[in-house]
């Protein structure tokens, strides 16, 4: 058996949570945003089976309440092959985003399709939404973290 099957946290990137579970979860960001959290990060590129369309709406709504932003490793980041480009992760963010007046940062857009997408945050921004991206400053797939550059 595996360690995270041992939690019960096995399958969870591919099980999509029911209402009620759905529910509890927006109840714990809810709270953690009353308290003084800055935002949401929502890791969709991991879950992108497990996490409806409609949990990414209420996770991106309930930090919009507080005007908080929502930050996402979007759903299919990285692909360019459709239909699962990285293109179509973001629309679905951005859709969410000024359909809420929500703020909204997209995580790691320097892959395929980063110009689409820009030009579609650049519109956004001309009409006064609040959304922008990052891009990270490694090769695609670096998760190690490491300084070797700076060995003498």
């Amino acid at each position: 058996m595996n360690e995270a099957a041992k939690d019960g946290t096995a399958g969870w990137s591919v099980s999509r949570s029911n209402v009620d579970q759905m529910n509890q979860v927006m109840k714990i960001v809810d709270e953690d945003l009353r308290a003084g959290a800055l935002g949401v990060g929502v890791g969709s590129a991991y879950m992108a089976r497990g996490l409806t369309t409609y949990e990414q709406f209420e996770v991106q709504r309930t930090a919009g309440r507080y005007g908080r932003l929502t930050a996402v490793h979007t759903r299919f980041h990285a692909s360019a092959s459709t239909p699962t480009e990285g293109q179509l992760g973001v629309s679905e963010i951005l859709a969410n985003a000024m359909v809420l007046r929500a703020p909204l940062l997209v995580c790691h857009d320097n892959d395929y399709g980063w110009w689409e997408n820009q030009e579609k945050l650049q519109m956004a921004r001309a009409q006064g939404f609040n959304v922008w991206a990052e891009y990270y400053p490694f090769a695609a797939g670096s998760t190690a973290i490491g300084a070797d550059f700076l060995r003498p």
